[in-house]
């Protein structure tokens, strides 16, 4: 398992990266991150703020 924090004043959330594919599930605290990326053998990653809001904007703003 590898965990990554990305630099900045900004990070709120973490994700985890699995290794199986693109897929990020996202977290509150790093606790939870760290917890999931250890039981199915992902990436654990800090989330820079301004990342996860462009992430919401699109899903509020992408077509049903």
């Amino acid at each position: 398992m590898d965990a990554i924090k990305l630099d900045g004043e900004e990070a709120g959330h973490w994700g985890v990266v699995y290794s199986y594919g693109s897929v990020l599930a996202v977290f509150d605290n790093e606790q939870d991150a760290q917890n999931e990326a250890a039981c199915f053998g992902g990436a654990a990653v800090q989330i820079a703020l301004s990342v996860w809001t462009a992430l919401c904007a699109a899903h509020v703003t992408a077509p049903s």
